[in-house]
């Protein structure tokens, strides 16, 4: 999106993709249809640069999914517990600015720069509660059957909550 393109923490922030956004999301989605890939069901979070990557990847693979989707009344759900990480307020903030912002509570390495616990952002032990209970839904709606070991899910999300 606009605020990944100019180096802004967008976080919760609504940006529609931007045109390299929407060709990484059909490279994507074009890697996952010459994989073969299906899924039996296939979650977004409720922010638009997400669920437009979901749309992508879904359209890309209808050849590929044509009997499970069959079976799913919506092609992509929408989980809120999906969604970015809440930046506080770091929230529109150049990621130039984390250092000076939020030292010492910051993690560095070489390509990456995260901020801990500025004012009125989830932590991270935050996230991956958000994460594990997240999870446990997706199991309690996808139990696996005796006839099927386990369902394959797409998860569409963000950054620093894919990493959780």
């Amino acid at each position: 999106d606009e605020d990944n393109a100019n180096g802004i923490l967008n976080g919760h922030r609504d940006q529609p993709l931007t045109s390299i956004g929407l060709e990484q999301a059909k490279s994507v989605a074009e890697k996952i249809k010459q994989q073969g890939l299906t899924f039996d069901a296939i979650y977004s979070s409720p922010l638009q640069r997400a669920h437009r990557t979901a749309e992508i990847i879904y359209s890309a693979i209808q050849t590929n999914n044509n009997d499970r989707n069959k079976k799913n009344e919506k092609k992509i759900q929408v989980l809120d517990d999906l969604i970015e990480r809440d930046f506080g307020i770091m929230e529109g903030v150049p990621t130039k600015e984390i250092i000076t912002r939020c030292s010492p509570d910051v993690l560095q390495t070489e390509k990456i720069c995260y901020f801990l616990c500025p004012k009125g952002a989830e932590t991270f032990p935050n996230l991956i509660e958000r994460a594990n209970k997240l999870l446990d839904h997706i199991y309690s709606l996808h139990p696996p059957s005796s006839s099927q070991s386990s369902s394959s899910i797409l998860l569409v999300t963000h950054g620093d909550f894919g990493k959780m």
